[in-house]
């Protein structure tokens, strides 16, 4: 780009400073104001396009704020469109034009068109192409659909049939199932028992009686009866040695005087058992008669 904008002025006017201003087909200024050079002493100003876009533009040549002169710039986006670039492009489209119409008079030196030959031989391709191809995808498809039979062989041969059912031999039996849905009242008493017994739950059993009783209005007496009634009924032969309670920890009973209630008031058929020996530790002697109580040694 090079002093593609161009000012002839007066002769009178040698010497001025004169700028261009370019604007787009909306008004819009392009770039800044183009300061112009004369050449020589001969009022014409020369300028450079500033950087833009293809396309139409107006120019005004100003002297200050007066303007001098305005026209129109033909821009291809780095160069200015006029008749010489147009005459240029002119003959470049008539010489390809003489080309094409001179080989298309005779189509045996015609370069750059396919001859009939050449559309012939590219069909012939395209066919034995696809051709090939289909015969590729029929051999790759299976034959016909297997029958019932067959599926049943293919399942049932060899060790197919193992190899596809499921495993069930973790699975109870409907006989292990009827015998958990059906126990006894014999067989859950003696699962109950051997759990208390076995897993050392004796004293969270009695924790849960004293529990469910609560705000009952229990007395020592009545605790000492059913201690001795459920002692009595668990002991082969109904023989007593010792009872392994903690009596202390039930209204703080207390070692002497209400032990000695409560074997006094336990009594079975009104007499104790007469080979008990000791309540809670508390060492117990008498006969366990109404003359001879049991009572602390």
């Amino acid at each position: 780009m090079a002093n593609e904008l161009q000012y002839f002025g007066d002769l009178t006017e040698t010497g001025s400073s004169v700028s261009a201003r370019v604007y787009d087909g909306v008004g819009a200024q392009v770039g800044a104001a183009v300061t112009m050079s004369e050449v020589g002493a001969t009022a014409i100003f020369m300028g450079d396009m500033p950087t833009a876009s293809a396309g139409s533009y107006g120019v005004r040549f100003l002297s200050g704020s007066s303007l001098l002169a305005s026209g129109t710039i033909h821009w291809d986006g780095t160069a200015e469109i006029n008749l010489t670039t147009i005459g240029a492009l002119i003959e470049c489209v008539l010489a390809d034009s003489n080309e094409l119409l001179t080989n298309q008079g005779n189509f045996s030196t015609a370069t750059g068109f396919a001859t009939p030959a050449n559309v012939t031989a590219a069909q012939s391709a395209i066919i034995a192409e696809v051709q090939q191809s289909e015969a590729g995808v029929i051999a790759a498809l299976p034959g016909a659909a297997p029958t019932a039979a067959q599926i049943y062989t293919e399942f049932t041969s060899g060790s197919n049939e193992n190899a596809f059912k499921a495993d069930v031999s973790s699975l109870a039996t409907s006989s292990e199932i009827a015998a958990l849905n059906d126990p006894t009242a014999a067989q859950i008493a003696t699962a109950v028992e051997a759990a208390i017994i076995n897993e050392g739950d004796g004293q969270q059993v009695i924790d849960a009686i004293v529990q469910a009783v609560g705000n009952e209005n229990v007395t020592a007496s009545t605790i000492a009866a059913a201690v001795w009634s459920a002692t009595t009924r668990t002991v082969t032969g109904g023989q007593v040695d010792t009872i392994a309670g903690t009596v202390s920890t039930l209204d703080a009973l207390d070692a002497a005087q209400d032990v000695q209630h409560a074997l006094t008031q336990a009594a079975i058929g009104g007499t104790l058992d007469a080979n008990l020996v000791s309540v809670n530790g508390v060492a117990v002697d008498g006969a366990g008669t109404a003359a001879d109580p049991f009572g602390p040694a």
